[in-house]
């Protein structure tokens, strides 16, 4: 994620198409948790199965996902 940011601030003589596709496919790899109801997660709860209920499952309250947003919005121009 970091690197993504890193390319974007790069001088504009060091920038080109490919910086900008590359720094794009970050972000886009690092959103790919983000649910339809705008909620995230980078993590799964694990075992698969909990005193007989699935467990195995996006775990809600591991929300560092929200920081690839946020640097992604930074980024932008």
């Amino acid at each position: 994620m970091l690197t993504a940011v890193a390319l974007r601030q790069l001088p504009e003589p060091l920038r080109d198409g490919d910086t900008e596709r590359v720094a794009d496919a970050i972000f886009a790899a690092n959103l790919v948790d983000f649910g339809p109801d705008g909620l995230a997660t980078c993590a799964f709860v694990m075992p698969s199965c909990v005193d007989g209920r699935p467990a195995h499952r996006a775990d809600p309250l591991m929300n560092d996902q929200d920081w690839a947003l946020a640097l992604l919005l930074r980024s932008r121009k």
